[in-house]
């Protein structure tokens, strides 16, 4: 499993790009009904209290509160095997801390009130064992939960997945969010903008690398894509334009036919 370090920096540049995967069948898929209307409510309310943030209240327990964070739609923990259960939940509350203007210090408390039942008995254990537990930041805390609540071999499929996503008879736009989606799992190996850009390149269909790469040595992973989408929007004007005049030379030969067998008859 690679160090975590490089996720995280990764989650920190592009806004945190978790997978979409729906929640699993049976106990886990409680946490990820939750999960998806917290994102609902996530939509319908960032806007209302992204006003407020101009004028944060002037107490802490009020602009950085546990109710302030569920109106938001962080959801509870309880525990899950599903990896990702435990990624949306992580990724539902990082959103809402960057909404929140959350500080450092306060996060692990309000994440920490969040866990319930096993969830819950994980901390107290964490607890009981470390004299820091505390006083962790964010980061730290997080390194911690993802050692228990995600299995190597999950991540490492989704490396693997990785190294083979090609697009395949997929669109632009449903590439660039598979991509991105299993780019989380691989920072080491997409270190840099460059890597990330050649790397995607690769992956697209050749009709479309092959105009793609020779606009320009992308740098700019958006503006990458971007091209991506006119090059293939330019692609399937052109093919319906060819099938249309197709079908307009068949309708006309067509009627020459049937003309000339009137004039025969």
């Amino acid at each position: 499993m690679p160090p975590r370090t490089g996720r995280r920096r990764r989650q920190n540049q592009d806004g945190m790009q978790g997978p979409t995967q729906g929640p699993s069948v049976g106990e886990s898929s409680t946490l990820g009904v939750r999960g998806g209307a917290g994102n609902e409510q996530f939509a319908r309310t960032t806007q209302e209290i992204g006003r407020t943030d101009r004028a944060e209240p002037s107490d802490p327990e009020k602009a950085y509160g546990i109710e302030r964070l569920k109106k938001l739609g962080a959801t509870v923990f309880e525990g899950s095997t599903d990896p990702a259960d435990v990624e949306n939940w992580l990724n539902m509350l990082e959103k809402c801390f960057d909404v929140m203007n959350c500080p450092e210090e306060r996060k692990v408390r309000l994440a920490t009130f969040l866990l319930q039942k096993e969830a819950e008995g994980w901390w107290k254990s964490i607890l009981a064992r470390r004299s820091d537990a505390r006083a962790l930041d964010w980061q730290t805390f997080r390194g911690i939960f993802e050692d228990k609540y995600y299995p190597s071999t999950y991540c490492e499929a989704k490396r693997d997945e990785f190294m083979g996503l090609k697009q395949g008879s997929l669109s632009v736009a449903e590439y660039e969010r598979k991509y991105t989606e299993l780019s989380w799992y691989v920072d080491v190996i997409i270190a840099s903008e460059s890597d990330r850009c050649r790397r995607f390149e690769r992956g697209l269909r050749f009709e479309i690398r092959t105009p793609v790469t020779a606009i320009a040595k992308w740098t700019n992973f958006s503006q990458l894509v971007e091209t991506a989408l006119r090059v293939e929007q330019s692609i399937t004007e052109e093919k319906s334009a060819v099938e249309l005049s197709r079908g307009t030379s068949t309708l006309v030969d067509l009627e020459a036919v049937s003309s000339g067998g009137s004039r025969l008859g």
